[in-house]
């Protein structure tokens, strides 16, 4: 008989990507497969600008002929000069549909370099789906297989010639920031929605200035001091009065902000038509839509902005605002005229702008990925950019006073800070031991004389070593800070849905190793945050702060201070949590009552009584402290509603899991009763529960001490009371969570 049962083999591992139809008969052929699919395609061939998922195909395109012609012929021209720039198209697009004097019209699209996804960092064999990722995170959690202990390089930028911003129009006065009539009305005209018609004129001022005290001092992606309201892009505008229309606090305002919105979202979708390269202010349109869909809007926005999500991501992958901008040269305001002065400022803000813009997306992608409960879209590897500007520079209302705050920062490395605050968990000894620094990538773009995102987020992976070197930290604002967090969030989400280790391919000590790696990653976060609060108040003797003569951003209490908070306290969750495992066992709970025979329910208790279990259970109550003290941040800070929710049902879900009598083990005496009166549920009894419970579980002495029922029953007192601030503050695309937690209380009577 012929030796054909190879090619006869079942297939029985399909392809699920749609549109598909490969099979396989190994799993391990299917893994491999899957890389195709991904959207990240690290491997790029850097003669003829293609890209690859896998490292393989790259090889075999560089054998083909035609690629080896390609590169003879490269090889025997002689290279452009540096100096050499190509004509700079300007965008036409910006029609002033608002005010009939002439405007001046900017370069929606500067020319960008187009730089190389990072490439797999060691040599090593690719033996299945996902080892590009690996050796990324290799690099970025400082592992490195050879146990070499390699500083990273920190060579200066390449020059490159400054692109021009040509402007139609002379006049460049500033001019005082508000709506006046006269663009309210054209406005009006571009949204033709009834309800907007009948906002005045002093209500929209009143939403734009909320605008920007709310999510402009939270993301500062538009700039106040040069943005024009007559001239600015309709669709721009709109999304800032809507997004400061859902802040003022009414039903009827609410209603009408959601209205506009959906008008909005076909109006942009029309705009684009069949092209993916779009005008840079209605990028941030669509990404403000989006972000109201996640946060402002009601159920069915949400829904909707989840259908509409892989676009966004794709419109700022297209616009290439993630690969490494070119900032734009400056000379000193005196050696320029005033014209010339004002023009390299607003080239500055429009590459600055750009560059918060695509943080911004990287924002909104982590949150959705954690709110949502899905997969990130986006990697950490794919952001080439340097930090935003301090606090300084972005908040100057002048070209001579922007220049005299950009020369004063620092672009110099010191030596590291090394602090003694005790926010480590007791574990850290073995990590310190086990890893070891790893060396950098060509493939990553070197750090220049600004801090780098990938460079600046892997130092912060790194245990203390007295020889290494960092920004000072007058270079990082609040909105850094924010990066920063987001870039571990996103990397827990990403290694938790593409399940490294759940397709054997990571072992689980390295996984360990992964996961206390980003645990410090959190806890040097907070060192450096608490540190640089300590240097605003002007307390302690800072040493490494003696050189520096002025503080050149702000770490004051205000709203992008409460967001950072809780941003690190989601993060944490999110590292010791599943939100998936925990919100699905909340909802059936919820349906069907109680169970310990289920699977979904011996996985949970498996969680309650591992190393995370604990862990999260304090990260909980962080996050429970925190809101208890500050309830308005709920309303103000448009993620914490959703961190309340994951926080609260971590401290429930741990509570009834910790020990071995599971939820089933009441004895009758935990109940709503002591909740309740005639007039319904008492706030102030369900506020003295929580409070109770989060002492208690902060007081570790204590832990052990306290009957079982008496905690559970402060446990739902937590779970009553985090209900009514949802129902207190909230906007309406809470009413899942508020039904999941009001179905939870149902069956404790």
């Amino acid at each position: 008989m012929a030796p054909t049962t190879v090619f006869q083999e079942e297939r029985r591992f399909l392809c699920p990507h749609g549109g598909c139809n490969k099979a396989f008969s190994r799993r391990d052929y299917l893994q491999r497969h899957s890389a195709n699919h991904s959207d990240v395609k690290p491997f790029q061939c850097h003669c003829c600008s293609t890209r690859y998922a896998r490292k393989d195909i790259l090889e075999k395109h560089q054998r083909t002929r035609a690629h080896i012609r390609r590169t003879e012929l490269q090889t025997s021209q002689t290279p452009p000069k540096s100096s050499e720039t190509l004509p700079i198209p300007i965008e036409t697009t910006i029609v002033n549909q608002i005010a009939e004097e002439p405007v001046p019209v900017f370069a929606e699209t500067l020319p960008l370099p187009q730089q190389p996804h990072p490439q797999p960092l060691f040599d090593r064999p690719e033996s299945g789906f996902a080892s590009e990722f690996f050796d990324n995170y290799e690099w970025l959690f400082g592992s490195d297989p050879s146990g070499t202990s390699i500083q990273a390089q920190y060579d200066s930028p390449t020059d490159s010639t400054p692109s021009s911003l040509r402007s139609d129009r002379s006049d460049l006065t500033h001019t005082a920031l508000g709506l006046d009539p006269v663009t309210l009305a054209g406005l009006r005209r571009f949204i033709n929605i009834e309800c907007f018609d009948d906002v005045s004129d002093e209500s929209a001022n009143e939403y734009f200035g909320l605008f920007w005290s709310r999510f402009g001092s939270v993301y500062p992606i538009v700039h106040h001091g040069t943005f024009e309201p007559h001239s600015a892009d309709p669709f721009l505008l709109a999304n800032m009065l809507t997004i400061g229309m859902m802040y003022a606090g009414t039903a009827a305002e609410k209603d009408c902000g959601i209205a506009v919105q959906k008008k909005l979202r076909r109006l942009q979708l029309a705009e684009i038509d069949d092209t993916v390269e779009i005008r840079f202010s209605l990028l941030q349109s669509f990404l403000l839509t989006a972000f109201f869909a996640l946060y402002l809007g009601d159920c069915d926005q949400s829904k909707v902005g989840q259908l509409f999500h892989g676009t966004n991501v794709s419109l700022v992958r297209f616009s290439g605002s993630f690969q490494q901008l070119v900032e734009p040269k400056l000379q000193p305001p005196l050696t320029v005229s005033p014209e010339e002065a004002r023009l390299q400022w607003y080239r500055y803000i429009d590459y600055e702008s750009r560059k918060r813009t695509a943080f911004f997306a990287y924002f909104y992608d982590a949150q959705n990925a954690a709110v949502t409960r899905t997969q990130p879209s986006l990697s950490a590897f794919e952001i080439h950019l340097e930090l935003p500007c301090t606090d300084a520079v972005w908040n100057a209302e002048s070209p001579v006073r922007f220049y005299q705050e950009y020369e004063r920062q620092p672009h110099d490395l010191r030596s590291r800070v090394k602090f003694t605050t005790m926010h480590r968990r007791p574990s850290r000894e073995h990590l310190e031991r086990t890893i070891t620094l790893g060396g950098s990538s060509d493939s990553i773009p070197a750090e220049g004389k600004w801090p780098n995102f990938l460079f600046s987020l892997r130092r912060l992976m790194q245990p203390y070593r007295h020889h290494q070197k960092e920004y000072p930290m007058n270079c990082f604002s609040q909105f850094s800070r924010f990066i920063f967090l987001h870039g571990i969030i996103g990397i827990c989400l990403d290694l938790r849905w593409r399940g490294l280790f759940d397709l054997g391919i990571v072992s689980q000590r390295r996984m360990v190793e992964f996961s206390e790696r980003l645990e410090t990653a959190f806890f040097n976060w907070r060192d450096y945050f608490d540190r640089q609060i300590m240097i605003t108040n002007n307390q302690g003797h800072l040493r490494d702060y003696e050189t520096d003569k002025f503080l050149l951003n702000d770490y004051g209490v205000s709203h992008i201070f409460w967001a950072n908070l809780t941003a690190l306290q989601l993060g944490l969750l999110l590292l010791h949590a599943d939100n998936d495992l925990i919100t699905k066992h909340a909802e059936l709970f919820a349906l069907r009552g109680a169970t310990n025979s289920s699977q979904l329910a011996q996985r949970v208790a498996g969680w309650a009584r591992s190393r995370d279990g604990v862990a999260a259970s304090a990260d909980a109550c962080q996050v429970l402290r925190t809101v208890l003290n500050n309830e308005p941040i709920i309303e103000t800070i448009a993620h914490v509603p959703f961190v309340l929710v994951f926080a609260t049902l971590c401290a429930w879900t741990f509570e009834f899991y910790r020990d071995d009598f599971g939820p089933l083990a009441n004895n009758g005496s935990v109940s709503m009763r002591p909740y309740h009166s005639d007039k319904g549920l008492l706030e102030y009894a369900c506020r003295e529960s929580a409070l109770k419970y989060v002492s208690e579980v902060e007081a570790v002495d204590e832990t052990d001490s306290q009957p079982f029922w008496r905690r559970r029953q402060r446990a739902l007192g937590l779970v009553a009371y985090s209900l009514t601030m949802l129902r207190r503050f909230t906007h309406r695309n809470m009413e899942l969570e508020i039904g999941l937690l009001e179905g939870i209380l149902t069956r404790y009577g």
